[in-house]
């Protein structure tokens, strides 16, 4: 338990680290780019219970706008609560 909490706080540092030398005004993104991204910080948690992931978004949809830290914590955060409610069952 204390090696994933650790695990999730240095992604996020990590993803802190990235986008610090990115402006903080909102930029559009292309919805299933995010999500990917989401996926890669967790990508080792999905892998440990092999765990797949399959994303099927229509490319035709308009790109958001929005800051990309806070979406990128809420995917992260959505996705490690998703992992945690499947290892419990």
């Amino acid at each position: 338990m204390i090696d994933r909490k650790i695990q999730q706080i240095g992604d996020l540092i990590k993803l802190h680290r990235n986008d610090a030398e990115s402006p903080m005004e909102q930029e559009q993104y292309p919805l299933k780019l995010l999500i990917e991204d989401a996926l890669s910080v967790v990508r080792e948690a999905l892998n440990s219970h092999q765990a797949a992931v399959n994303i099927e978004i229509d490319e035709s949809l308009p790109r958001i706008s929005v800051p990309r830290n806070q979406l990128m914590q809420m995917l992260i955060h959505m996705l490690r609560n998703s992992i945690d409610a499947i290892q419990m069952q």
